[in-house]
């Protein structure tokens, strides 16, 4: 038995041009939402103000600490000495304490 192969026509469509998108237009003035004034100058130069310096706590600088001797320990591997590692932290966060003036 033999089948008869069918097609399904095909449809041709027209193409079509397609105009370019354009920016839509300004609206009218009085469309338009009101736009605040124009901030007035200052009187006198704004000059960036000294940093505030706070003295860190004790809980806060042995917090530091301790994460400046985990990273060193990270550093130096698994067989390195916590009290090596304890030490320098603690001297590398007081120097920088106290050359920022917080100690």
């Amino acid at each position: 038995m033999t089948t008869k192969k069918t097609t399904t026509p095909k449809v041709q469509r027209k193409k079509t041009a397609v105009a370019p998108a354009t920016p839509p237009s300004p609206a009218p003035a009085a469309t338009r939402p009101a736009q605040p004034p124009p901030a007035a100058a200052p009187s006198a130069p704004l000059t960036p103000s000294a940093p505030v310096t706070t003295k860190v706590s004790k809980e806060e600088r042995h917090r530091m600490i301790a994460e400046a001797a985990y990273y060193i320990s990270l550093r130096r591997g698994p067989s390195s000495d916590p009290m090596k590692n304890w030490l320098e932290a603690e001297a590398q966060i007081d120097a920088q304490l106290k050359r920022d003036g917080r100690l």
